[in-house]
């Protein structure tokens, strides 16, 4: 295996991030080792102003190469908005994902609720749309999350709704923070 990447500062406020990534290893199939080779390729634009807001494009794709069956390919395209102050945060991220099948999948990270991660798998044809929000108010945080999929692979929709309410003593750490 062997990538290359690198992230640049384009101008004040706006990065680029280039990834490459060959793959070759070995897989078990129907009791005999195959040789499977994959490529991975992304681009990534971000934006970040000094008042919280942060705006992402990303585009994503992959080859994926093995003697045994046919090629497959996928991609992504994902755009992603947040705003994030001392007392508030809003996140909306929306993907369109296509790949022939769960081999030529894409991870996404997602954001969660805090305390959790979120690694998720795109395989199919199909979309994904989430939204987050929340609001800190002396000791009380309260965290809400929508999340809505939809793969032709399913053949239907999930829903996902997460809701976080937390009390917390001593100091308080504000919401208006960018991690990742």
């Amino acid at each position: 295996m062997w990538s290359c990447s690198t992230e640049r500062i384009l101008i004040p406020h706006w990065r680029l991030q280039l990834l490459y990534q060959e793959r070759t290893r070995p897989r078990w199939r129907g009791g005999e080792t195959h040789v499977e080779h994959s490529r991975r390729a992304r681009l990534g634009l971000e934006f970040r102003s000094q008042d919280g807001v942060r705006a992402g494009l990303r585009l994503e794709g992959c080859y994926l190469h093995a003697a045994d069956r046919v090629d497959e390919t996928g991609g992504l395209f994902s755009l992603i908005w947040q705003r994030r102050r001392q007392s508030s945060s809003y996140t909306f991220h929306l993907s369109r994902f296509l790949s022939a099948s769960y081999n030529s999948r894409i991870y996404e990270f997602e954001y969660h609720l805090p305390g959790t991660l979120s690694i998720r798998p795109l395989y199919g044809d199909g979309w994904r749309l989430y939204a987050m929000g929340g609001v800190q108010w002396r000791f009380l945080s309260i965290v809400g999350r929508y999340r809505y999929e939809y793969s032709q692979h399913r053949g239907r929709a999930l829903h996902n709704i997460g809701l976080q309410v937390d009390f917390q003593t001593g100091r308080v750490r504000p919401l208006g923070r960018f991690d990742k």
